[in-house]
């Protein structure tokens, strides 16, 4: 019965999160003809974030779909090793929440033999995407 109520509320939970999550929008400004657009001008960026924050699907997602899950490692059809990171839900398998550095994701991506991820011959991740 547990099990039944956890998965959607995991669900609801995430989905909270997709709806909240920081946007970066590009308004159109108005161009003093009534509102009704009109006008030239550059649109100017709009940054609702917090920039002492980590946002997953603005900055966590896109370095892990542009590393971990191409064809023929740890997407949804390869899922190498039994691996699949196409979700939020599938990475957090792989993460200690409050102690990253011992988290299993973290752990493959710092080391600097053969066994990082993502493997050789694809480049290591920078230190900025690893932090």
């Amino acid at each position: 019965m547990k099990k039944v109520f956890i998965y959607p509320a995991l669900m609801l939970l995430g989905l909270v999160v997709l709806l909240y999550a920081c946007r970066h929008e590009l308004p159109v400004p108005n161009s003093g003809t009534g509102g009704t657009g009109g006008g030239g001008g550059t649109p100017v960026p709009v940054s609702n974030c917090n920039p002492d924050s980590v946002y997953f699907a603005n900055q966590v997602m896109p370095i892990i779909s542009s590393n971990c899950t191409m064809s023929g490692c740890h997407d949804n059809i390869s899922h190498a090793d039994g691996v699949n990171l196409t979700t939020y839900t599938q990475i957090m398998k792989y993460v200690r929440v409050g102690n990253a550095a011992s988290s299993k994701l973290y752990t493959v991506i710092i080391k600097t033999n053969g066994d990082r991820m993502p493997p050789p011959p694809m480049p290591a991740l920078t230190t900025a995407q690893k932090t």
